[in-house]
């Protein structure tokens, strides 16, 4: 079963292996809530394998394809017990998971466009139930989300129950709307350093400013560098995009007119746009291909649909939704779980000491000591090398 909300109450749901006969159904999902709306899909499976409910005032949910092992909407979730492993570390005790185990759920994922959505509670959804070092639990319990929902969904995570009587954990997703977050740190984006006037840029704010010494002369410098760095980047590199649609659009109107076959001014015209939209798409690609961290390439082909989609699911990754504290407790809410953290790290640092006991310096004279060989070895160079 696997449950997903919106504000405080259940909104949706979906259940895997009912093994209801078609002719109860109606009367297990009335028990269930009769404000509730169910699709299933048993014109293709006569124990309706798949059930699918919402509240029509919550929710609205349009089915776009059946079949016995799924039922597709657009945007996409996917969740529920896949009775397979997907990595390397989705199962503890048992047999080892091997390459050729994982290989047909990855390439299913990679055609599909799937991408895993980010989870909170515990890790591992399945145990045998067994005791001490006879217990495997393993991950096969998953959600995964397509690119559409994750536009629109980005903050959405789900959340791994407890399993109570069964030896399978609950999915839940809670849909967050208008989450509060802090500002972010200032990126170096690499395209930056091909910019005409980057480096006259750092020149100048590296020396607009001096200190009094020679340690916050450099502090200062870079904080100028930063910001002049930060304007720069907003002001070129913020409107990539947007260029690139308005030339893609400037492009097109003049390509379809009646006479552009033979205006040779408009052609001409074109031709520098194409040279403008080559130069910002160019801009705009580096510019996702670093965020997104993707490490491949296809030669000649933006990919930019690819790169936004990871963008997203990494911001979701990233996204801290829940702290469990040292008494278990799941801490949530953006007020709560910076209490929480400010709490351990004052716990790890400890208080101030009123009294701090001296030094015997008779214990440090005589107690163990380097060698000369050890000294020599702390103070020599570092070699490139060692650097990389």
């Amino acid at each position: 079963m696997s449950e997903l909300q919106a504000g405080g109450g259940s909104s949706a749901t979906g259940a895997g292996e009912t093994r209801v006969r078609e002719q109860n159904a109606s009367k297990v999902q009335k028990k269930l809530g009769k404000e509730w709306v169910w699709v299933n899909n048993y014109s293709h499976s006569t124990r309706g394998r798949i059930w699918i409910g919402w509240r029509p005032g919550w929710v609205n949910i349009t089915v776009t394809q059946v079949q016995e092992q799924f039922m597709h909407q657009d945007p996409m979730i996917i969740i529920g017990d896949f009775n397979a492993v997907c990595n390397a570390n989705d199962r503890l005790n048992g047999t080892l998971i091997t390459d050729a185990e994982t290989e047909d759920f990855q390439n299913f994922l990679l055609q599909s466009s799937l991408i895993e959505s980010k989870s909170t509670g515990a890790f591992y959804s399945w145990s045998n139930s067994s005791v001490g070092s006879d217990r495997v639990v393993s991950r096969i319990d998953k959600a995964f989300v397509n690119q559409a929902w994750l536009s629109m969904y980005t903050a959405v995570a789900v959340e791994y129950l407890a399993p109570g009587v069964s030896d399978h954990s609950t999915l839940k997703f809670a849909l967050m709307a208008g989450n509060v977050q802090g500002g972010r740190p200032f990126k170096f984006l690499n395209i930056m350093a091909e910019q005409e006037d980057f480096l006259r840029t750092v020149d100048k704010a590296w020396s607009s400013v001096q200190g009094s010494s020679r340690l916050q002369s450099i502090w200062l410098k870079l904080k100028a560098v930063k910001r002049d760095l930060k304007v720069m980047k907003k002001q070129k590199m913020g409107i990539a995009q947007d260029k690139v649609e308005v030339l893609r659009h400037q492009i097109t109107e003049l390509q379809t007119q009646g006479d552009y076959d033979s205006n040779a001014e408009a052609q001409l015209y074109v031709k520098g746009l194409l040279k403008d939209l080559n130069h910002w798409s160019h801009v705009e690609e580096s510019i996702l291909h670093q965020k997104s961290r993707i490490n491949w390439l296809k030669q000649g082909d933006a990919n930019t649909k690819l790169f936004f989609t990871a963008i997203k699911a990494r911001h979701g990754q990233n996204r801290i939704e829940l702290i469990v504290a040292d008494d278990g407790r799941m801490v949530k809410g953006a007020g709560a779980r910076r209490e929480e953290i400010l709490d351990f790290y004052k716990k790890l640092l400890g208080t101030r000491a009123t009294r701090l006991q001296g030094v015997d310096l008779n214990v440090v004279r005589e107690g163990p000591s380097l060698s000369n060989q050890a000294k020599e070895s702390l103070m020599r160079v570092i070699t490139n090398t060692e650097n990389e």
